[in-house]
């Protein structure tokens, strides 16, 4: 296959050069780490799971944000910013229509934006597998009693703040300091 820039409007999504950043970088639980849920999605990704929730039913941007958002439980909503471009390009590509319903638009995929979705099925398997690792992160993010016993320990730092004395200062590290060590033994 031939190497295309990522911003060639006559490109699809090629495994060529996205925004000069080098080629596509496959998903690692590591680069999540480092580069937080900013570098998701990369634009050819949003392409394709864009035209993925456009070749169930025709959709507008508003409900194509809403569920990425829902796909990755919350922890990811790309802006209007990102979505709304991605629709006008796709329609330029020939990949998708639009219908106007009422004063918002509605984007329909056409036989070339399906021709498109077949030809790189893989790599929208890759994006939907990557999402749904993020979705199970935020879950266990999210964890509520977790969560409930942070706060809970925030709430007991924030009512004796300034009202510590230097030996009671030293307790409180010493216990906080002795849970970090038993939750990394779990």
């Amino acid at each position: 296959m031939k190497h295309r820039h990522d911003n060639d409007r006559n490109s699809s999504f090629g495994h060529g050069h996205g925004h000069g950043h080098g080629k596509h970088r496959h998903w690692d639980e590591e680069a999540w780490s480092r580069t937080g849920i900013g570098r998701v999605l990369q634009s050819r990704d949003l392409r394709l799971l864009v035209l993925h929730f456009i070749s169930d039913s025709p959709k507008h941007g508003y409900q194509i944000i809403r569920r990425i958002e829902e796909l990755t439980g919350g922890a990811y909503s790309p802006s209007p910013g990102m979505v709304y471009p991605t629709l006008t390009l796709l329609e330029e590509m020939g990949h998708a229509t639009t219908k106007t319903d009422g004063v918002r638009k509605l984007y329909e995929i056409t036989e070339t934006g399906r021709d498109e979705l077949q030809v790189h099925q893989k790599m929208l398997e890759e994006v939907l597998q990557r999402i749904e690792r993020i979705e199970t992160q935020h879950a266990q993010d999210r964890y509520p009693p977790v969560i409930r016993a942070i706060e809970n320990l925030k709430m007991a730092l924030k009512l004796r703040r300034g009202q510590w004395t230097s030996e009671q200062l030293d307790q409180v590290v010493e216990i906080l300091d002795e849970a970090v060590r038993r939750i990394e033994r779990l």
